[in-house]
């Protein structure tokens, strides 16, 4: 786990140490006691700047660097596993309330045989189908 002060993420990402705070102040991004982890601004930036600056000997890095970023990045992918299944059963609910409410539709058209309703449901199935 590398963990960099407030300033050195805010020149690791090209942001302003006033936007840092702000974004962790709003949650979009962590901290711990000692800095932000490099992981962290990766998440949430997606990228760091690479020049010779952020080689510099103030990053602190654990002992255990290997089995800690290990670890990390393991708790991450169960994090997006687990987030995966979760949008996929909101997909699946969000989907069971679109054939209500077609079902509803349905019901509330007076002539199901007449144009209007064939042309309105044919419209209804080319966009959502």
């Amino acid at each position: 786990m590398t963990i960099v002060s407030i300033e050195k993420a805010s020149s690791l990402v090209g942001k302003s140490s006033k936007t840092i705070y702000r974004h962790i102040q709003t949650g979009k991004l962590s901290r711990t006691a000692e800095g932000v982890d490099i992981s962290e601004l990766i998440r949430v930036y997606g990228f760091l700047k690479n020049n010779a600056e952020n080689a510099s000997t103030d990053v602190q890095m654990n002992s255990s660097t290997g089995s800690d970023e290990y670890s990390s990045l393991r708790r991450e992918i169960d994090f997006l596993k687990a987030e995966i299944e979760s949008l996929k059963e909101d997909k699946l609910l969000a989907h069971e309330r679109e054939k209500k409410l077609f079902l509803i539709i349905e019901s509330r058209l007076s002539a199901p045989d007449s144009k209007e309703y064939s042309s309105f449901m044919s419209s209804i199935l080319k966009k959502w189908f």
